[in-house]
């Protein structure tokens, strides 16, 4: 459901030196919330069962995987809690309540304990995990890539 708002980002060689070779750049800033992070929001959703995706999408998060998840949420009509730093600058707090999405104000110690072991916590429904998600780059780049290339990512 998600994948129609995942762009099919350009791969661009890097050229320049003759040391450098099969170095190729695939700009993810493009994506929506300037971040690869919404290919691995999709990811997890897809293959998450559908009992624990009523119950909801959560992630611990201020930035890209904030609002990524909570515009799945939006687009995919689930229920969304935000962990959010209170530390976090107040900018990116906006941009997540924007959407319309739960968010929680906890500790920074708080939120590094939940990120470190997620599987401990409040977690009601599906809790896309803001670092180890898969992002699915894995299905687009092997057609276009040579199998002895250096991948750079910018996000």
């Amino acid at each position: 459901m998600l994948e129609k708002y995942i762009l099919k980002t350009p791969l661009i060689q890097l050229r320049g030196s003759a040391e450098v070779e099969n170095v190729f750049m695939k700009p993810e800033n493009l994506q929506i919330f300037g971040s690869y992070k919404i290919r691995g929001v999709a990811s997890a959703v897809s293959s998450a069962n559908r009992q624990k995706l009523n119950a909801g999408i959560e992630t611990i998060s201020a930035g890209n995987m904030a609002q990524a998840v909570a515009f799945a949420a939006n687009i995919l009509r689930l229920r969304c809690r935000i962990y959010i730093p209170e530390s976090a600058p107040e900018i990116k707090k906006i941009a997540v309540r924007k959407l319309g999405v739960e968010v929680i104000e906890r500790s920074f110690a708080e939120i590094w304990n939940m990120v470190k072991d997620y599987s401990k916590g409040p977690h009601e429904g599906l809790l896309i995990h803001p670092v180890f998600t898969e992002a699915l780059l894995d299905v687009e780049l092997p057609r276009f890539v040579p199998h002895d290339c250096v991948m750079l990512c910018h996000s």
